[in-house]
């Protein structure tokens, strides 16, 4: 509900702008919501669904994305057709889904099983946890999230514990390697240039993920996209020097 907030006020600042300060500001607004999306709805996926389409549920977050990133494209296709204002009506239109699906969305969303055993509301997740996977015979399940709620507890200083040297190649390979080179690829700038026969691509990946992750795990797949990353980045400037 806060990043939909923060899109919410960063599509107004950005409608209403009057010169490019407001334009950045609206941005950096805008880039607040991104910021909670990211990491708040796939880790509330993962969380909510069952072990055995856990994949396939998460890559919803990516599909909406990228189907999100595709339809904005059409409109603006459209409203810049309309001089002089068609992109402060793009640029507004942003407000719609994050007020009316992303924040009322949100009220009626439930705690997380897991979040709400964290916070000591056991019988609360445990109801939760039985209209999620439609049975009532989920003793098994909450009790792991029990035991691994009393686990991570048991933990003392866990941030302090993650810097550890035995966990900086972790710490340094997932959480700030992979991030940095998958920016560092351009892909973003790759997929501006394209419009929307980029976005076309992103959804289809998105679907030939979702139907195959939970068969194959997440890690074949993350080592099959950077392979194919690595040979699409490589290839053409080699080719290019060939025919030079």
């Amino acid at each position: 509900m806060v990043g939909a907030a923060g899109f919410f006020v960063g599509a107004i600042v950005n409608a209403f702008a009057l010169n490019i300060p407001m334009l950045i500001i609206g941005r950096c607004l805008l880039g607040v919501g991104i910021g909670f999306g990211n990491q708040v709805v796939p880790l509330y996926l993962l969380e909510m669904s069952p072990p055995n389409v856990r994949g396939a549920v998460n890559q919803l977050f990516q599909l909406t994305t990228c189907l999100g990133i595709l339809i904005a494209n059409f409109v603006n296709f459209g409203t810049e057709k309309l001089h002089p204002w068609g992109w402060r009506l793009f640029l507004g239109l942003a407000t719609v889904p994050a007020t009316v699906i992303m924040f009322v969305g949100g009220i009626f969303l439930p705690g997380t099983p897991n979040s709400l055993v964290e916070r000591g509301r056991i019988e609360e997740g445990r109801k939760v946890l039985q209209k999620v996977r439609g049975t009532r015979k989920v003793d098994a399940e909450i009790n792991d999230l029990i035991e691994a709620s009393n686990a991570a507890r048991a933990i003392k200083h866990p941030f302090t514990n993650l810097l550890k040297k035995k966990n900086r190649p972790w710490l340094v390979i997932g959480a700030l390697g992979i991030p940095a080179f998958q920016q560092l690829t351009d892909n973003n700038s790759i997929l501006l240039y394209m419009h929307q026969s980029s976005s076309r691509a992103l959804v289809i990946g998105a679907l030939i993920s979702m139907s195959l992750v939970d068969k194959f795990g997440r890690r074949a797949f993350f080592l099959e996209a950077g392979a194919e990353m690595i040979f699409v980045n490589v290839t053409p400037p080699i080719l290019f020097r060939i025919q030079q």
